[in-house]
């Protein structure tokens, strides 16, 4: 009987921890969950993942941040976000423009667009980001990206996605 109640006992204990790591919509507390693309700290961490590419890249020209396709976001010593993200090279020589300018840089129409999937460290209240992975493969050249029926597709695919984000 003893044995009984204490494997009741344990059995209800791990039922209870379990379920209070797990917020209201059902996501694990700590777990990744899905952020807005549109969220301002997606676009900024972004746009500091590509900024970050840009320093460490030899190449004569900057790359610019397109689109961005999905973030997920998690709760950990900061906010890590996982971003998946189109950029493209632009017609700008790094050492013509300040790389705070590149909204004055258009793209380089016969290059290819590539789609990265990045990992960024956020804790503000340190005055810290830092860009802890980065994968970038070549993904369509300039006018298969913005070709009508592809960009048509791209919509289609963000309204069925679209869901309600933290």
């Amino acid at each position: 009987m003893i044995l009984l109640i204490r494997n009741l006992f344990l059995l209800i204990t791990f039922a209870y921890l379990v379920s209070s790591r797990i917020d209201k919509v059902g996501r694990l507390v700590g777990g990744w969950s899905p952020k807005d693309v549109n969220h301002e700290s997606v676009k900024e961490n972004a746009k500091f993942a590509t900024k970050t590419l840009n320093d460490r890249s030899n190449d004569a020209h900057y790359e610019n941040l397109i689109h961005i396709h999905e973030a997920l976001s998690q709760v950990v010593s900061g906010v890590k976000y996982n971003i998946t993200m189109d950029i493209g090279k632009t017609t700008c020589r790094k050492n013509e423009v300040e790389s705070d300018k590149l909204e004055q840089c258009s793209l380089d129409q016969k290059s290819t667009i590539k789609r990265c999937k990045i990992t960024v460290l956020s804790r503000p209240w340190l005055n810290e980001t830092r860009l802890l992975h980065s994968e970038c493969s070549p993904f369509l050249n300039y006018p298969e990206y913005f070709n009508e029926k592809r960009i048509a597709e791209d919509k289609a695919y963000h309204r069925i996605e679209e869901a309600p984000f933290m």
